[in-house]
């Protein structure tokens, strides 16, 4: 199932969506946020400070894309910053999948996704057994998958090119609550003025 993820994966890489999807099968259920009783160091990376390479980056992808990454936020963004921060050359790859990345949203038309549901969404939700189950009593929401229970020849049989389109429709959603989420308890970190 991981690797038909990352097949599908619209930004192509490791994201945060792929990282959602390693599991060893059966039901998994996991809270788009972390628990109020985790300690600070366990918190996703958006409520770290930016370092100055941090900065320097987020000033390079907004100055080189600007006009084109209009509905990507600086969270978002920051997720390519700090991903490949630790390759050999660390601005070259993050300037070179920043721009796969956009290049894949215009093709794919992944910024007006939420706009309707695809065809077949329903039907999607219940081949794969995925969705959002509700909201912990704090609001986060709850994401579930059972990832035993998605075959090939389901995935055929709806047809790959449609399966495609909801799953990458149902990533972006679960991306848009999990930032409006975060904006609301105060975990988002802002770059410096550029």
């Amino acid at each position: 199932v991981v690797f038909v993820h990352r097949q599908l994966c619209a930004l192509k890489h490791n994201c945060l969506y792929c990282s959602l999807f390693i599991a060893k099968g059966g039901t998994t259920s996991l809270t788009l946020s972390m628990a109020s009783s985790a300690s600070p160091e366990t918190y996703l990376f958006e409520d770290k400070p930016l370092d100055d390479y941090e900065n320097k980056m987020m000033g390079t992808l907004r100055k080189k894309f600007a006009g084109r990454d209009g509905a990507i936020s600086d969270s978002y963004a920051l997720m390519f910053v700090r991903g490949y921060r630790n390759e050999k050359k660390p601005e070259e790859e993050t300037l070179k999948k920043y721009e796969e990345m956009l290049q894949t949203r215009s093709e794919l038309k992944i910024d007006k996704i939420l706009d309707s549901y695809p065809e077949g969404y329903e039907k999607y939700n219940e081949i794969y057994k995925i969705g959002i189950l509700g909201n912990t009593k704090e609001g986060r929401p709850v994401y579930y998958e059972r990832l035993g229970l998605l075959t090939p020849k389901a995935v055929n049989e709806f047809g790959y090119e449609k399966f495609k389109r909801c799953h990458i429709r149902m990533q972006e959603e679960i991306r848009v609550r999990k930032e409006i989420l975060s904006r609301k308890m105060g975990y988002v970190t802002k770059p410096n003025k550029i």
